[in-house]
């Protein structure tokens, strides 16, 4: 490699480096939480008006939540940048669900057949899943009965 050369590449790992350090401090190396129960309801209720919310958990690290609604739906809710993504579905939208005992608890993997939703992951500090998230792991059976 010549001189110039060096000089160049040099010069471009110390700007990539410098653009790094400014995304860092800009606070883009902190991941999202979701906030209290309170606020991923009303995100719900923003995002669906009028939904009647019969059942609500969250993940022990805030990474995302899962409700059931009165008619019967569930919904995703999981922070994206600065907000929150929600997402209306019903057990038969999901492609697969995996439950996993975990240290900290149950983990539930949901995968959706679109791909407009990423793939959600809820760590559950109960011993076992909450009764109502039965039809997402058992999609035959009525989720409100």
């Amino acid at each position: 490699m010549s001189p110039v050369e060096l000089i160049t590449l040099a010069l471009s790992a110390a700007g990539v480096a410098l653009l790094v350090a400014i995304a860092w401090a800009m606070g883009f190396h902190t991941k999202p939480h979701l906030a209290a129960p309170e606020a991923i309801a009303a995100a719900i209720t923003t995002h669906e008006p009028g939904a009647a919310i019969v059942a609500q958990t969250q993940d022990a690290s805030g990474r995302a939540a899962l409700a059931l609604l009165q008619d019967g739906r569930f919904v995703a809710v999981k922070p994206v940048a600065d907000g929150l993504a929600v997402r209306l579905f019903r057990p038969a939208d999901l492609a697969s669900t995996r439950i996993a005992r975990k240290s900290a608890g149950q983990a539930l993997s949901l995968r959706f057949k679109d791909l407009g939703f990423p793939h959600l992951t809820l760590i559950l500090a109960e011993p076992e899943l909450p009764p109502w998230l039965q039809p997402l792991y058992h999609p035959t059976q009525s989720a409100t009965g």
